[in-house]
């Protein structure tokens, strides 16, 4: 049976979760794509090289977030987000972005159950390209799960 997820539940399942796939377009072909996110009570954080989908989310700020957990046919959790683009773009709230990603990469780093090498901390100075820090404001908020019966 599916049943909708209440509000309550759609907000405790999109903050215990991390990863998403963005749905964004270019007002002719759709492209979906995995990120990670923060999740903050009105808006999710991302960031990302700048590349194609930043290019379509700023000429085309609509944009879909599905985050899901599938164990199987019968068992599974489905949100999806429907939102608007908004680029960080002043020194201090990116500098402030970036913390926030580290603090996180560090607290899901300790969680597991073998150390990753002090060396696997992602560098923006690694990448050629600009890290894009961005919010995906939320608009509207949707969830349905299937339960076993």
């Amino acid at each position: 049976m599916v049943s909708k997820l209440s509000t309550e539940e759609i907000r405790e399942f999109i903050g215990n979760n991390n990863f998403g796939r963005l749905g964004c377009n270019d007002g002719e072909r759709t492209y979906v794509v995995p990120i990670n996110y923060l999740y903050f009570d009105s808006y999710f954080l991302c960031y990302s090289l700048d590349g194609m989908k930043i290019e379509m989310m700023r000429e085309h700020p609509l944009v879909c977030l599905e985050i899901d957990r599938i164990r199987s046919i019968k068992d599974w959790v489905c949100v999806i987000a429907f939102g608007r683009y908004e680029e960080i773009g002043d020194p201090k709230s990116r500098a402030e972005a970036k913390e926030y990603f580290i603090k996180d990469y560090l607290r899901l780093r300790a969680e597991q159950t073998e150390p990753a090498p002090e060396s696997s901390l992602p560098s923006v100075e690694l990448h050629h390209k600009e890290i894009v820090y961005y919010r995906i404001q939320i608009e509207e908020l949707s969830g349905r799960f299937a339960e076993h019966l």
